[in-house]
């Protein structure tokens, strides 16, 4: 079983969101980024060298470059998620500071920059086949597991979680969690 998490974490600009972010994530899971990247670069170094070496001699290389594995990013494209995704079995997250690049940074290079479809298509958990004309960029994910954590101010949730999202199902997946310090009106029509 996997297990994928969707939180949104709404406050207004200082109420504390960031910090909960850092003690959830920053204090565990950043040390171990940092290590697998050192890990990386001296594999990539040691990948570019011996392929130097190989062309010197005019010998055939044929060792796959080494591939950086990730537990958590502060955002990507929807074709850079989706790699790490298909090579990230255990699965990763990913944590958006602010909200509303989580709804366009993905797909900021499409004509349409909307990404609930995007999200909705890769927080299922089933398997994510993606075909392209080139067999080289297509992706195959088993099975996704992505989780997501955002940062929201309280006066920018309307902007993303319109009512176009919440019938798609974008908006019942996530957990949100509001601070203490305000109180929620309840007794209102979002649209």
């Amino acid at each position: 079983t996997k297990i994928i998490l969707y939180a949104m974490l709404v406050g207004d600009s200082g109420a504390g969101k960031t910090p909960a972010y850092n003690l959830l994530c920053g204090d565990h899971i950043m040390p171990l980024e940092r290590l697998n990247n050192d890990a990386f670069q001296i594999q990539l170094k040691a990948w570019h060298s011996a392929r130097a070496a190989s062309r010197k001699a005019e010998s055939p290389f044929s060792e796959p470059k080494p591939v950086r594995r990730i537990r958590m990013a502060q955002g990507g494209t929807a074709e850079a998620i989706m790699h790490k995704a298909a090579i990230s079995l255990a699965g990763f997250g990913l944590y958006y500071d602010e909200g509303g690049r989580m709804m366009g940074s993905p797909n900021a290079y499409k004509k349409e920059n909307n990404s609930t479809e995007f999200w909705n298509e890769v927080w299922n958990g089933q398997h994510f086949n993606d075909l392209r004309v080139d067999d080289e960029l297509e992706r195959f994910v088993p099975g996704t597991c992505i989780s997501v954590m955002v940062g929201m101010q309280t006066d920018r949730v309307h902007r993303y979680l319109t009512k176009d999202a919440i019938d798609s199902g974008l908006a019942g997946r996530f957990l949100i969690t509001c601070h203490d310090g305000m109180e929620l009106n309840e007794n209102t029509d979002p649209f």
